[in-house]
Parts: C-alpha cells; structure tokens; sequence
C-alpha cells in the first residue's frame, strides 16, 4: 500500500528493530549479571546510576547487513524494585532496488532471523 501511496523509486535501506526492556529487580547491580555485552565499570567508582551504550557490529552470517546494539537505562516509574534497562537490536542493510524487487524481503526475512539469536547472546539467565 506504501507503494501505491507513495510512489517511491528506490529502496536504499532495510531494517529490523526490536526494543526490549528489561526491568532489573535489585537497586543495585552488576550487569555482567544480566548481560554478555555491557558498560564495564572498576568498582572503585563506584556503583552505576545510569548508562548508555551503543556499538555497531558486522554479523558473522552476513557481512553485509549491520547490527546496531544500544543499551541504557531508561527512566519507568512503574517499576520500582530496580531499574530498567532497554535493550534496542536494529539489524540493517543498505542496498539499491526497485520497490517491488523480491530482494526487500529477503533481507527482511535475513535481518529477521538474526535479531533472536542477537537477543540470545546479549543477555544471561537472569535477564531471562
């Protein structure tokens, strides 16, 4: 429908993003506890009140596609046993085709299926 709405000539970039938010039930924590990827504190510093992280990476199954990782401490008054930490996947590829080229959506379908195991990594048992 976007298609015959819009009109565009060329798609020049797909994606796949999922947002998680991940209520942590302890005030204070140690993310290593939570995640395999995260903010690496000293702990003479002391203890973390807030952070925000974000890495660009190259997927091992496809080198052309990116898989920008941002996570960070987000403000939910809702919960209030801990903070809440948003886990942002958004899996992209940049390309040059025609709207209606099959080829949109098998990067789409491709982006799809690494977003899972991308979750799966970054996070511990007891993110889980």
């Amino acid at each position: 429908r976007y298609i015959d709405v819009m009109s565009p000539s060329t798609v020049t970039r797909v994606a796949v993003r999922y947002i998680n938010r991940i209520e942590i039930p302890e005030s204070k924590f140690r993310p290593e506890k939570y995640f395999n990827s995260y903010l690496q504190i000293a702990d003479p510093l002391g203890d973390i009140a807030g952070f925000l992280v974000r890495a660009e990476l190259i997927p091992h199954v496809d080198p052309e596609a990116r898989l920008l990782l941002t996570q960070g401490v987000v403000n939910n008054p809702e919960f209030t046993a801990g903070p809440t930490i948003l886990l942002d996947l958004d899996a992209f590829r940049h390309m040059s085709v025609e709207p209606r080229d099959e080829q949109v959506w098998s990067a789409i379908s491709n982006l799809h299926s690494q977003i899972g195991p991308a979750f799966e990594a970054s996070v511990t048992d007891a993110a889980r």
